[in-house]
């Protein structure tokens, strides 16, 4: 059988914290961080940065009641320096499409990056932000990252974290091959 498996340093997990979802009218959701890493990757002479994140649980729709986000700190000051999100394209209910969005906490600008890499039904995404969104020149700048996993239908609460601590990511490459 082909395949292509796609390889990402693993940065943290968490253990199943809500083995039962939330009650039928409850006006809640509690999404459950499984684990998140993260790689490098390049193209045409450009250098991206890439986020999975896993859930327990599979949503069947990628931009509800889930919410992701990713907080750099490339400063090493403590302080996160950007914000890396998944958000519907173009608002609430618009188009049903995922995107990346990097928000810029010193600049207060947000720029979207590209489309999610995610499926129907399934608890993994996939978030790809170009090292220039995040004034990186290139590899080698170590940077202090955290996962949240945010209720983003009914009450934005955050309902798990992940932190990645302080961390290099390395170039890694895609693995393809068949058996």
């Amino acid at each position: 059988m082909a395949g292509t498996t796609e390889v990402f340093d693993l940065l943290g997990t968490s253990p199943l914290d809500y083995p039962s979802p939330a009650p039928p009218g409850s006006d809640y959701t509690l999404t459950d961080l499984k684990s998140f890493g993260a790689r490098v990757i390049q193209d045409s002479g450009q250098y991206y940065l890439q986020f999975a994140l896993a859930t327990y649980g599979e949503p069947a729709e990628p931009n509800y009641p889930v919410g992701l986000d990713v907080e750099i700190d490339t400063s090493g000051d403590g302080v996160a320096d950007y914000a890396v999100y998944t958000i519907e394209n173009n608002g609430f209910a618009a188009a049903g499409q995922s995107v990346t969005q990097v928000y810029d906490y010193t600049a207060n600008t947000t720029v979207t990056t590209a489309y999610t890499d995610c499926d129907m039904d399934s608890g993994v995404v996939a978030m790809t932000v170009p090292f220039s969104a995040l004034n990186l020149p290139d590899l080698g700048y170590p940077m202090n990252i955290v996962a949240y996993a945010i209720d983003d239908y009914f009450t934005g609460w955050v309902t798990d974290v992940i932190s990645g601590g302080p961390n290099e990511i390395l170039y890694t490459q895609e693995f393809r091959g068949s058996t």
